[in-house]
């Protein structure tokens, strides 16, 4: 079963704070995060030209920023290697849903990543079936069911951590509202100073990674590159959310909105040109088309 969410941190942590009586969007939980920003790393070789691999950044969690925002606690926590099923069983009998980390690449059910890729992913946990030694999950693609063996392997990589709430003292949602606004705002005033320097600075990187000679090493980088964008973490699915936000101006949201679209045919983009279907003047004319909207986006509140 399919649950349609965008990004699969803040669907679960919506899932979850939502169910204890707090409606908050994975957009809400985007900006009370202060997560909302473009930054990327370089993964190289000393000596080779070409960039191993890039890890690009449009959104991300930062707890703390939450509990300041919103005073809801997001506290990750390590289970007892020795008695992980006994302990996520207790948790749910104590009426404590646990959010686990697991690497979807033992995850049968996930199709796409099952035995291809290796990613961090987080699950809901919402009951146990003891004579069928199962759990039943959900996350933001799926409802279904996982056998305990499976959920073990699975969380193994990720050294058993789970993410536990607590809502108890959480701010009311009119404040709420007024800190969402807020780091928006403060997402725009320092634009100039961050983002704008790490947009500028990715260009002069695209430039130099499309001018290396055509190569194994310089289609595998593009690849990787196409395929970070489009990770949950990437510009891509962090421009959408924003666009959904109804607490943001419909100008505003209209724009991130095209900025998603944008982002989108970049990635796709560049796939064109590693098979050599697409120039080096057309892929950087997409990006600089970019580098303009985002800069009259964040200037729009």
């Amino acid at each position: 079963m399919n649950n349609n969410g965008l990004h699969c941190l803040f669907f679960v942590l919506k899932e979850v704070i939502s169910s204890q009586g707090i409606k908050l969007s994975e957009s809400d939980l985007l900006l009370l995060s202060g997560g909302f920003k473009f930054k990327y790393e370089i993964e190289g070789i000393e000596g080779d030209e070409t960039p191993r691999s890039f890890k690009i950044y449009g959104g991300e969690a930062e707890y703390s920023k939450i509990k300041q925002n919103s005073n809801i606690l997001i506290t990750p926590q390590k289970l007892n290697s020795k008695k992980i099923i006994n302990d996520l069983i207790v948790l749910l009998e104590n009426n404590i849903t646990p959010i686990v980390y697991t690497n979807c690449f033992y995850l049968r059910f996930d199709k796409k990543n099952f035995n291809r890729n290796s990613d961090k992913h987080y699950i809901i946990l919402n009951k146990y079936i003891p004579e069928r030694k199962e759990f039943l999950i959900s996350d933001y693609n799926f409802k279904t069911k996982i056998q305990s063996d499976d959920l073990l392997k699975a969380m193994r990589d990720q050294k058993y951590k789970f993410l536990n709430i607590n809502v108890t003292n959480h701010l009311s949602r009119e404040v709420i509202i007024d800190n969402i606004f807020k780091e928006w705002q403060n997402f725009a005033n320092s634009f100039m100073d961050t983002t704008f320097h790490n947009l500028l600075q990715f260009q002069n990187d695209i430039i130099k990674l499309l001018h290396i000679e055509y190569n194994l090493s310089r289609e595998l980088s593009i690849y990787g590159l196409s395929k970070s964008l489009k990770h949950p973490r990437g510009p891509i699915i962090s421009r959408k959310l924003i666009s959904s936000n109804p607490f943001l101006s419909s100008e505003c949201r209209n724009l991130y909105y095209e900025l998603y679209k944008m982002w989108n045919h970049f990635s796709n983009e560049l796939l064109r040109h590693a098979y050599q279907k697409s120039s080096i003047e057309e892929v950087l004319l997409i990006y600089s088309k970019i580098f303009e909207k985002e800069i009259k986006a964040a200037s729009i509140t």
